[in-house]
């Protein structure tokens, strides 16, 4: 039976932990402790805790009675009968099921909360990454850049060929409308590929920091300032992306 608590116990006091640690960091980096949803995680926390507290309480009621029983084995290993520990061995034997079931509902309940508590970090964005795991993304998100520009760089030569093929059947006024999306397109292509550069440029920094810190994301909470540095940046280099885009159907 004490062996059935513990299995109970451990996943339930689990969420709880690793939740209440999650919390208690968001809240110190955070610059408005009432800014939400952190009030609603703090309600299931407390809610997760009774639960929690009620499951430990019976594993450590659990805990006595099996240290009495216990000591007080004969030689072969039995529980004397009529004993003090015969008695509390008895009683734990005729409400055994019951009192699983009263821990298992506990536990379902912890896991409940658990959920919703994850659901809130979901629906807020809120996450935690190393520098290393950072970096990983960091990578894949300038392979997709790069591969915008190389997709830019075709669009380009397609209308271009496509221009020269009907320029003559053109008005004059057409042409050079044309020709002036052409020159913008060229010209946001060039503004890309500088960008694209410079934000490279952060790989190194941001692999100087590898391993050193924990980033946590959510709302109020302020990035390390290389971070914020390289938001900015690529904001304003998927502005760009965009642009080339919304010309592109013009």
């Amino acid at each position: 039976m004490w062996e059935s608590v513990i299995q109970i116990e451990k996943p339930a006091f689990g969420f709880y932990h690793s939740d209440k640690l999650m919390l208690t960091e968001l809240k110190q980096r955070c610059s408005k402790a009432d800014l939400e949803p952190y009030p609603q995680m703090q309600i299931l926390l407390d809610s997760m805790k009774v639960h929690v507290d009620f499951i430990q309480q019976e594993r450590r009621g659990v805990d006595q009675d099996k240290v009495l029983i216990e000591k007080s084995l004969d030689s072969n290993g039995k529980i004397p009968k009529n004993s003090e520990a015969a008695k509390v061995a008895k009683n734990l034997k005729s409400r055994y099921d019951d009192l699983l079931k009263k821990l298992y509902a506990e536990q379902k309940n912890v896991e409940q909360y658990h959920t919703q508590f994850e659901n809130l970090k979901m629906l807020h964005r809120i996450s935690i990454q190393t520098f290393d795991q950072y970096n990983v993304q960091f990578i894949k998100e300038m392979h997709s850049f790069e591969d915008e520009l190389v997709a830019q760089g075709s669009a380009i030569a397609k209308r271009k060929g496509q221009f020269a093929n009907k320029r003559s059947e053109m008005t004059t006024e057409a042409v050079a409308a044309e020709q002036l999306i052409i020159d913008e397109l060229e010209e946001i292509y060039k503004l890309t590929d500088g960008k694209i550069l410079q934000v490279g440029n952060f790989q190194d920094r941001i692999q100087a920091n590898e391993g050193e810190e924990i980033i946590y994301f959510g709302p109020g909470i302020a990035l390390p300032y290389i971070l914020q540095s390289l938001s900015s940046e690529m904001e304003s280099l998927v502005s760009m992306i965009d642009s080339f885009k919304m010309l592109c159907n013009e």
